[in-house]
């Protein structure tokens, strides 16, 4: 137990506090957007069809991967080493979860108290 809480402690002690700072702000200004204004329920969710979904999705989070990486490359440019293959994982990510979640879901039909399918 002492040997994982040294770990923690060193791992804590290299922990870059300006960008972590950010970081969470960011994601705090995200998640109360995102909660006010229903970008993904409301928004996106009331969008035709599946592509404009999934464009809107990778859209939204993009801005969650995206930003703080290039916030890290203009203010801690000895951290992250932009080299193609990075850009290509930094896009695949959020396209990913777009698409896991405009892919049809099967919970997203759900049932009222007569047994009929909404």
């Amino acid at each position: 137990m002492t040997t994982i809480l040294s770990y923690l402690r060193k791992y804590a002690s290299t922990i870059d506090e300006a960008l972590l700072l950010f970081c969470l702000i960011w994601a705090g200004i995200l998640i109360t957007l995102n909660y006010t204004l229903g970008i993904e329920s409301e928004l996106i969710k009331g969008l035709d069809s599946r592509f404009d979904q999934l464009l809107g999705l990778f859209l939204v989070y993009c801005s969650a991967f995206v930003i703080p990486y290039l916030f890290a490359m203009i203010c801690r440019k000895h951290l992250i080493t932009a080299t193609p293959m990075f850009w290509l994982l930094l896009l695949i990510a959020p396209a990913l979860f777009a698409l896991k979640v405009s892919v049809a879901n099967p919970l997203e039909n759900s049932m009222d108290g007569n047994g009929v399918v909404m």
